[in-house]
């Protein structure tokens, strides 16, 4: 026996059905009010479109071969604003490092002791 869940999502994606779906589908009233409800369904929507105007593909294809003029180089470019900020948090670092170690070992050594 055909399975009514299986036999409505092959209808639902539109696909082909086979001997025995079609089968189940005439002698099943569930599957056949969903095959019904989705003809009419596509029915309506077909009816919404509307035909393209000629020649509309070769306009838009002509509008994007044509050669855009090139965008002036910025001066400050994103690449390198960050890497200043990464290059100046990176001195403020090795600087603050210094100035820790320097506070710890200078006293030491200045008392007469080993750091």
């Amino acid at each position: 026996m055909m399975n009514c869940t299986e036999v409505q999502e092959r209808v639902a994606l539109g696909g082909l059905l086979s001997d025995p779906e079609r089968a189940h589908l005439s002698a099943c009233e569930a599957c056949s009010r969903v095959a019904e409800t989705y003809s009419l369904l596509d029915a309506s929507l077909e009816s919404l479109v509307e035909p393209v105007p000629a020649g509309f593909a070769e306009r838009v294809m002509s509008r994007l071969a044509k050669d855009e003029p090139a965008r002036p180089k910025r001066r400050f470019d994103g690449n390198w604003t960050e890497l200043a900020f990464a290059g100046a948090a990176m001195g403020c670092a090795v600087l603050n490092t210094v100035r820790f170690l320097a506070g710890i070992l200078l006293p030491t050594v200045s008392l007469g002791g080993t750091p």
